[in-house]
């Protein structure tokens, strides 16, 4: 746990969470995902890793960091803070 919190520095008001775009069980390459469309989701994307492994069906592997209050965007995908 330092060491994540030498990499993030004193951010107590903010919130880290990794999040997985899967494609959903659709056949979609992934030349044609817009990840652009991404940012416009999520109030602010550290790192985003694209995937071009068929097998795993996913398109990115995001980390993300969102405002403490800011819960609903956590909400929208399934996480519930406890």
């Amino acid at each position: 746990m330092q060491r994540l919190n030498s990499v993030l520095g004193n951010k107590a008001d903010k919130i880290h969470y990794p999040v997985l775009i899967d494609k959903n069980i659709k056949n979609i390459a992934n030349k044609k995902f817009d990840d652009n469309r991404l940012y416009n989701d999520f109030e602010n994307i550290l790192s985003m890793r694209k995937m071009d492994n068929p097998v795993m069906g996913l398109f990115a592997i995001l980390f993300a960091e969102t405002s403490a209050g800011s819960e609903a965007e956590l909400n929208s995908f399934g996480y519930r803070l406890q």
